[in-house]
Parts: C-alpha cells; sequence; structure tokens
C-alpha cells in the first residue's frame, strides 16, 4: 500500500479551469480541467477524464483518463486508462494501454538510448 506522502496531491487544476502557458511542479499534479501550452516535471501528471491537455508534456510519469494532445514524453510510465485518449506523439521507457484507448499517435517504447522527437 502506498504512503499518503507518496499518493498526495501537489496541485490540482479543477473542471472548469482553462490555463494557458508552461507550467512546472513537482510531486503529484492532477489535471481535471484544460491546460494548453507546456507541463515540464519529474514527477507524476495525472489528467482526469474531463482533463484536456494540449501542447508539449515532458514529465516523471503520466497517468491518462482524460485527453492528451501534442508531443508527449515520460522518463519512467505512460498509463492509459480505458477512458483515455492520445494524440500526437509518444516517447516513454513503458507504456501501458487498457482496453478501450483511443491511440492516434507515433509511439517509440523502451530504448535506453531514445531520442527525444525532432
Amino acid at each position: 500500500m502506498a504512503s499518503a506522502a507518496k499518493t498526495a496531491l501537489s496541485a490540482y487544476l479543477g473542471r472548469g479551469t482553462k490555463f494557458k502557458g508552461e507550467l512546472r511542479f513537482s510531486g503529484i499534479l492532477r489535471i481535471d480541467g484544460i491546460l494548453e501550452g507546456q507541463i515540464l516535471s519529474e514527477g507524476t501528471l495525472s489528467i482526469g477524464e474531463s482533463g484536456v491537455v494540449k501542447g508539449e508534456i515532458k514529465v516523471g510519469e503520466l497517468l491518462i483518463s482524460g485527453v492528451a494532445d501534442g508531443v508527449i514524453e515520460a522518463t519512467r510510465l505512460i498509463d492509459v486508462a480505458g477512458s483515455g485518449k492520445l494524440f500526437g506523439r509518444l516517447l516513454a521507457p513503458s507504456i501501458h494501454i487498457a482496453e478501450g484507448v483511443v491511440l492516434q499517435a507515433e509511439v517509440r517504447v523502451g530504448a535506453p538510448d531514445r531520442k527525444p522527437f525532432q
């Protein structure tokens, strides 16, 4: 069982909230609103079922139940739930995709010598 400190949110963008620009965070960020721009972190980004992120995502771990559209890079893991929708380009050492996911993307998985998208 994970400790409360490891699962506690550091920041939250709620349903009905829109943000445009660059967002940096540490820890865990959950998005249930709409974000357009760039997200940079070594932490965990969780996009809820009502969440939409368009732009560049570079995080340690990405958990998706909503929509992500753009250049998406994770240093550890991308995990997509059945309600998730992914568009664009994905780069990660490990990607878990549940049944029912919409995936329309260029995908690169697993290579430790992988290079970022140009």
